[in-house]
């Protein structure tokens, strides 16, 4: 039988325990959480044997992700998946990384596979990419100020937080190299980690891009604009929309919706598959290279 552990059961340790049971409904699946619930679980990482497992998914707070990493890589082989971002700063690994991880589940997001389909074999030129919601309404029924997004020391932030978007650009168009940026805490949020955050960079071919991330839009956003040596691609995650005008051609409109679950799905299913689209360790790595590097140009 198969063997799997979630780490964490707050609303993304829910979410892939509820993904991972409809893909694997035979396997033995075990909730490793210090709160209090009606379903078998654990409290502890040491009352599991580690060594049994086939696949684990580690859903901690993001500054324990390290910690809860070690163990398991210590005394199991098996792969696993960390839940974004990597760790809350970048941290030297001794351990052997292959088999290991991020949960950047955007990745399969159709709209963002279609815009890298589009990029690919062409010069760009600038990218505008934005994404922002109000954090009191991130997660419903538990307060705000209570949240690991909330606190800089449980690795909160909304340049950690939404580093999908840092994740997904680099994964469409390669090295980010931020030249310039403003982060910080400027609403009067009850946190004391970021809330805004706006980096400006280069890419490796001498394209420019833009970034804004924020926990204050009350109308949720996340999309992109990309100007390429082809035209321009519009990109809308929350809608699915993309419209595609490539120069002398009409213009293309599509709507690619998915299911709340479809990308987590995917994301699984590809790690049994070795797809290669899945983000892996070093790419993760990769990310907080790029956060650190925005915090270096920060100017705010």
């Amino acid at each position: 039988m198969m063997k799997i552990a979630v780490i964490g059961y707050g609303s993304i340790g829910q979410r892939h325990t509820q993904v991972l049971e409809s893909l694997f409904p035979n396997a033995e699946i075990t909730i490793v959480t210090r709160q209090r619930l009606d379903r078998p679980h654990v409290n502890h990482l040491s009352a599991l044997d580690l060594s049994s497992l086939h696949y684990a998914v580690i859903a901690v707070p993001t500054a324990d992700h390290f910690n809860v990493l070690t163990q398991i890589r210590t005394a199991s082989t098996a792969p696993i998946l960390v839940e974004k971002p990597l760790f809350s700063q970048s941290i030297p690994t001794a351990f052997n990384r292959s088999g290991i991880f991020v949960g950047y589940n955007l990745r399969f997001h159709p709209v963002l596979q279609k815009v890298r389909e589009w990029v690919r074999g062409q010069a760009i030129f600038s990218v505008r990419c934005n994404a922002g919601q109000y954090l009191p309404t991130w997660r419903p029924g538990r307060p705000y100020r209570d949240s690991y997004s909330a606190k800089r020391s449980e690795g909160g932030g909304v340049l950690l937080d939404l580093s999908h978007e840092i994740d997904y650009l680099r994964w469409i168009l390669g090295p980010l190299t931020p030249t310039s940026s403003l982060i910080g805490h400027l609403s009067e949020l009850e946190i004391d980690s970021d809330d805004v955050a706006m980096i400006q960079g280069k890419l490796t071919n001498g394209g420019t891009f833009q970034l804004s991330l924020d926990y204050l839009s009350t109308l949720s956003n996340r999309d992109l604009v990309i100007h390429g040596q082809r035209g321009t691609c519009k990109a809308n995650l929350v809608s699915g929309e993309i419209t595609i005008a490539n120069h002398g051609q009409p213009i293309q409109r599509d709507t690619l919706t998915v299911e709340r679950n479809h990308t987590y799905e995917a994301m699984h299913k590809a790690l049994f598959e070795s797809d290669p689209d899945l983000c892996s360790f070093e790419n993760g790595l990769e990310v907080l290279e790029i956060i650190k590097k925005a915090w270096e140009v920060n100017s705010l």
